[in-house]
């Protein structure tokens, strides 16, 4: 029988931080880098889509890490800089409505 629950708890094990670390072989590590990018078109607004935002950069550092291959680095902070880019936007609107609110 079907467990949705369990299939989720099984996305997010494999996206966390320690997983990725875990990963030696580049053609795996390709292969979470494509399913994080098919997450966040799928799913941009859910919890999957958020994860797969954060494991990004991990994983990218981590081919860099395997195969010494620059790129890999650049998408990382790329992508790192996009996250944190979006995480301030939805900070500084916050705040502003916060402050609409209280003036």
């Amino acid at each position: 029988m079907w467990n949705p629950d369990a299939t989720l708890d099984k996305h997010l094990d494999a996206l966390q931080p320690i997983t990725i670390e875990r990963l030696t072989d580049i053609v795996n590590i390709e292969d979470g880098i494509k399913y994080c990018r098919q997450l966040l078109v799928s799913y941009p607004g859910s919890i999957l889509g958020l994860i797969a935002r954060s494991a990004l950069p991990d994983l990218f550092h981590r081919a860099f890490e395997c195969t010494n291959e620059i790129e890999y680095l650049n998408d990382a902070i790329s992508v790192g800089y996009r996250r944190f880019n979006r995480a301030l936007g939805a900070m500084m609107s916050t705040m502003g409505r916060v402050l609409t609110f209280l003036l």
